[in-house]
């Protein structure tokens, strides 16, 4: 069962955002995600599951993810964190850029292989750091 509107609400109070309006995207293994819409800007904020019983790992999402825009790599681009926005919050969270996208078929990824390989050579090149139960890499 997704997070309720009050959390979302206040996690988007605090962001300086409340103006701004939250659909629901899905629920993963640790976090909500929404699709946040502020005026023409769309961004996806993620919230912690607070029964997921595993520590996030936000932050370093957002150091590789601003890395690989870094090295020119198209991914979300780190907006705010709830380390850099309210230290003490309740549950973490994190938001960042939107990236529109559909799903593909196995009969398009065979065009896709060489994007897919080009991506993981540059997430090859970001230095792994950090603890090794939250390393991305």
């Amino acid at each position: 069962m997704p997070l309720d509107a009050d959390t979302v609400r206040s996690v988007l109070v605090a962001l300086g955002r409340p103006s701004a309006t939250a659909t629901h995207l899905g629920e993963g293994f640790a976090s909500d995600a929404w699709l946040v819409r502020d005026g023409d800007t769309r961004l996806v904020l993620r919230i912690e599951r607070p029964d997921a019983g595993y520590p996030n790992s936000y932050r370093l999402e957002h150091e590789r993810m601003a890395a690989l825009v870094d090295r020119g790599a198209v991914v979300p681009t780190p907006v705010a964190g709830s380390w850099e926005v309210e230290p003490d919050a309740a549950l973490a969270y994190s938001l960042t850029t939107y990236l529109a996208g559909s799903p593909t078929s196995n009969e398009a990824l065979a065009g896709l292989v060489e994007q897919v390989a080009s991506f993981l050579r540059t997430l090859h090149g970001v230095p792994a750091t950090g603890d090794r139960r939250t390393a991305l890499i």
